[in-house]
This record gives C-alpha cells, structure tokens and sequence, in this order.
C-alpha cells in the first residue's frame, strides 16, 4: 500500500518499489493474490506511473469499502474488526484532511547556465535561461513566456536610462556568484538590486540554492526580495554621498563599535583572540561591500 499525501516530495523511491512489487507479482505468481493500493487524496489523482494501480480516495466512504474488501481477502473475520471499520476509516482521512499545497513561498527565478561558455566571470553566456513566475517574469523582463534569454535580459534592461546601470552592475554581481559557485570559490552575497523599468519598485536578488545539472551546467534558484530601501534614484550626488557617508556611519557604530569596543578583553578571553580578530573582520567585510556597490551605483547613475 502507498500512502500518497503530498505529491510536492521527492516520491522516487517509492515509485521504485512499487513498480519492484508489481513485477514481482506478475512474474512469480505462486497462486498468492497479491494487490497494490494507492491511498491519495480526494482532490489529487495519484502520479502518472501507477495511475493503472488500483487507486483509494481518502474520502470515508471510499476507505470503507477499501477496508471491507482488504479484511475480506486477508480473511480478517471477526465481529468486532469488521465493527470498527467506520471509526478506523475516519482516522485514515484525518491523514488527509488537509490538501497539502504550498500557502506562501518567496517569488524566484532559475537561472540555468552552461559554465563551460562563461569567458569571464563578469557575464553569462547569451544561451543561458531564466524562468520563473509567470507574473513575475512579466513585471521584470516584460515576457509572457516562462523562460527568457540572458541576453533579452540585459536587452530590456537598455530600454530604461534611469535604471539601466544598476541593473546591469546587478547582473554583473550574479554572474560572478555564479561563476564562484562553478568553481568551488567563497561565494559573496549579491548587493545589488534590480529596478522594475524605471523605478521605483526593486527586488533584491538572493542565490538560494545551486545544484548540478550535468558536468557543465548547472541550475541556481534566485529569489528575489521586494525592497523597501536601497540606492536612490535622480538625487544629487553630494546629497547622496553624503547619505552614503551617514548609513555607513552608523553601521559602524551599532555593528562594530558597539558590541566590541566594551568587551573586547572578555571577548579575548574567552573566544579568542582569533575569533574576536575574525568576528571583527567580517563586519568590516560586510559594511565595505555595500559601501563600494553604493559608490559604484552613485558613479553610474549621477
């Protein structure tokens, strides 16, 4: 018996051994009857390799003749068994009684690419495919396809002037956490943003995972985080290195110098030297990142 709840699961090996157990009921009938149910829910048809099996709904009234017809053939006789059945079939689709479908996950995007075409990590090759939400692939890349190009990317992106530097600075940034995940390098988080046309709705991208596909290829799953700050856009460049200047500041404070300018002796001496001295460089790392991307978005879109 398979007891199919969620068909979002990796349902592989079961669909295995459920094809095992029915060849071996074909080929080595030894007069035993042998059957193979599927339990699924109501609303869910069971997957496309044992649709020929014989298929249960988990609704009570379906259940129960399935009971009724298993304790028949196991020759399960008794009185008080048979009895149960209504109250044994109604547990079974509490298992059930709710349809196990996603209720919310974070908008994202694959990105499929063939490293082996990457001539520099700044860029990837114009084969390289993107899908994603329908919806959302139309609100960023403007195509009502699930899948677009790399270079229709960039292609689109052109159209906008006020938005077309960041955009394309992001691209850069996930093209070289791409091309560090191929080849097995420390993989920086992406800092940069990507502008819906002109502004001023933005998604931040986040690489969530990469598996390989093949010896070359491989598949990254971006989500992309709707912003509620980030780089501004048409605003004076004194005004904006001066707000640069201003959120650095602060980073500096509340990350750096306030939890380890009090404690940097305790800190010594019970972590460590070299872990205070690692701690302290990877907020250093993470201020000097957003102040160099923001430096370089203020250059491009001044």
């Amino acid at each position: 018996m398979l007891v199919f709840t969620d068909p979002d699961e990796d349902w592989g090996w079961c669909l295995w051994e459920t094809g095992f157990f029915d060849a071996l009921r074909r080929f080595h009938d030894s007069g035993i009857e042998r059957r193979i149910y599927c339990l699924h829910h109501a609303t869910r048809e069971p997957p496309s390799p044992i649709k020929d099996l014989q298929s249960v709904p988990a609704t009570p009234e379906d259940v129960e003749q399935w009971l009724r017809e298993l304790f028949k053939n196991t020759e399960q006789g008794k009185k008080p068994f048979w009895d149960e059945i209504p109250a044994l079939a109604g547990k079974i689709c509490e298992l059930f009684s709710v349809d196990q479908k996603p209720i919310y996950q974070q908008r994202s995007i694959d990105i499929e690419v063939n490293c082996s075409l990457m001539k520099s990590p700044d860029d990837l090759p114009d084969s390289t495919q993107i899908e994603g939400d329908e919806s959302l692939m139309q609100e960023l890349f403007g195509s009502f396809e699930p899948k677009i190009g790399w270079s229709s990317i960039k292609q689109r992106f052109g159209r906008f002037l006020n938005s077309v530097d960041v955009n394309m600075n992001t691209l850069k940034e996930i093209s070289r956490a791409i091309w560090d995940i191929y080849n097995g390098h420390l993989v920086r988080p992406v800092q940069g943003i990507i502008f819906v046309e002109q502004g001023p709705k933005r998604y931040r991208p986040v690489i969530n995972r990469a598996k390989a596909i093949s010896k070359e290829r491989i598949n990254c799953e971006v989500l992309l985080i709707e912003e509620a700050g980030g780089p501004l856009q048409n605003v004076d460049k004194a005004l904006a290195a001066l707000l640069t200047c201003i959120r650095i500041a602060v980073r500096i404070r509340w990350e750096i110098i306030r939890p380890f300018a009090s404690t940097v002796r305790r800190q010594v001496r019970i972590n460590g030297a070299r872990k205070l001295r690692f701690d302290l460089q990877t907020c250093f790392n993470n201020i000097f990142i957003e102040a160099e991307f923001m430096a370089i978005s203020r250059r491009k879109t001044s």
